[in-house]
């Protein structure tokens, strides 16, 4: 595959990934009356960062997967994938914790 068709390729792959976060594009307008909860604060805020952390989380996977695919046996560039794919799956971990945090802290202070 030459440089060209994999350039192609990759921005193809990085517009499909992305389609879901244009398409699900919400009004995140602040309620007329302000936030009546802390709750409803939080959720104005975690969930528009929530959404584009999980586009970055599959375009840093689709990336790894792509460096797999041209790696060639290439031991560097393998190693290079297998880094890309570990710390994606060490970031989506982190957020899926930091996204627990967030929501014992919602259920705890609506009570």
């Amino acid at each position: 595959m030459n440089k060209i068709t994999e350039k192609i390729l990759f921005l193809y792959l990085i517009g499909v990934a992305t389609s879901p976060l244009s398409a699900n594009a919400l009004d995140y307008t602040q309620p007329k009356g302000g936030f009546t909860t802390v709750q409803g604060l939080m959720n104005y805020i975690i969930t528009p960062v929530w959404e584009v952390f999980a586009g970055l989380a599959v375009i840093m996977l689709v990336v790894a997967g792509i460096l797999f695919l041209v790696a060639n046996g290439d031991p560097t560039k393998l190693t290079q994938a297998k880094h890309a794919f570990i710390w994606g799956c060490i970031g989506i971990g982190v957020a899926i914790i930091a996204f627990s945090i967030t929501a014992i802290l919602k259920t705890s202070l609506a009570e």
